[in-house]
């Protein structure tokens, strides 16, 4: 399990991985802090008793990233990739969003997206939890959705195409109704009781919030 932290973490980390979200996707609690070079934003974990780790912005990086920030005692490659993997498992970061790991080329400056990170229906339905667990009643419409979603979600050219179901709206705003209109499948949020549905949208349920605090979303 993943676990929040609101306080600086007393060690030096090290950037071992870029991941194709912003900040604010991974946390409710962001914070501001500095080093010896810049002011960054921050948002800071403990992966069980294990280890702690960071999610970092600074000035100057890639608009809509993150780095991944793990302890400077974690040298060997396998060793800092095998914390990589509980992290991003943790986290739930799809696999096409990690823009760069350790052990890869890497080009300052130069970082492409795979064509295929795209809003998918599982993710879609963690980023509508989300949403709906920042509101103050717990509760968000499916147009609320729609409209906060592209704040912590970096919508890709794909996702911006039309529907051909619905020509009215873009991909990615199809897959947000599907995320309602279908959750009452097996895997969908209304049959897992994360949440309940109400009349224009969705209640986050006390089993929704524990899954989100389970990967370090809220405290």
């Amino acid at each position: 399990m993943l676990r929040p932290r609101r306080t600086t973490i007393p060690a030096e980390l090290v950037p071992h991985a870029i991941v194709w979200r912003p900040l604010r996707y991974f946390s409710t609690y962001v914070r501001n802090d500095q080093d010896d070079l810049d002011e960054y934003e921050v948002a800071s974990f403990d992966f069980g008793n294990q280890f702690r780790f960071d999610l970092r912005t600074y000035p100057g990086y890639q608009p809509l990233t993150v780095s991944v920030f793990l302890p400077s005692e974690i040298v060997d490659l396998h060793a800092i990739n095998d914390a990589l993997d509980n992290v991003l498992a943790g986290l739930e970061v799809p696999a096409k969003a990690v823009a760069w790991r350790r052990g890869e080329d890497f080009e300052y400056g130069v970082l492409v997206r795979s064509d295929e990170d795209r809003l998918k229906e599982k993710e879609a339905r963690l980023i509508a939890l989300k949403i709906a667990a920042r509101r103050q009643n717990k509760t968000v419409s499916t147009e609320r959705i729609k409209k906060e979603l592209p704040k912590i979600f970096p919508l890709s050219a794909l996702d911006l195409q039309r529907s051909t179901s619905r020509p009215r709206e873009r991909l990615w705003q199809q897959i947000i109704g599907n995320v309602i209109s279908h959750g009452n499948g097996r895997k969908g949020i209304f049959g897992l009781g994360q949440a309940v549905r109400t009349v224009d949208g969705l209640t986050i349920t006390d089993a929704g919030m524990d899954y989100l605090k389970s990967i370090g979303f809220s405290a």
